[in-house]
């Protein structure tokens, strides 16, 4: 039979790991190699600009439409919004799926 205090002597010692010197061309780097950096980046970028082509098709929507009915022309709601809504599937795909590969891809 152990005795639970060796056990917990044991437990609480401080284990000294040594330094880490030597991860990379200079002291603390990590390298990273320049094509998933580039790839990363470029990534980011898309999902980026997609969120905001998608943001800047509903605000400029929802202002020609608002302008177009209060200065009672509302002859051309109906063909903007046909065009809204078949543009809106397409850039909300896009960017829903640039938006997936930037959170799920490899960490560079």
């Amino acid at each position: 039979m152990t005795d639970e205090t060796d056990d917990l002597s044991y437990v609480d010692q401080i284990i000294d790991g040594g330094e880490i010197t030597g991860i990379g061309p200079g002291e603390g780097e990590i390298p990273v190699d320049p094509l998933k950096k580039a790839r990363a980046e470029t990534t980011r970028r898309l999902a980026y600009v997609l969120i905001g082509i998608l943001a800047f098709t509903f605000i400029i929507h929802y202002a020609i439409i608002s302008i177009m009915l209060f200065t009672q022309r509302t002859y051309g709601v109906d063909p903007l919004n046909s065009i809204f809504t078949t543009w809106l599937p397409v850039i909300s795909g896009l960017a829903s799926s640039a938006v997936t590969y930037y959170f799920t891809r490899e960490k560079p």
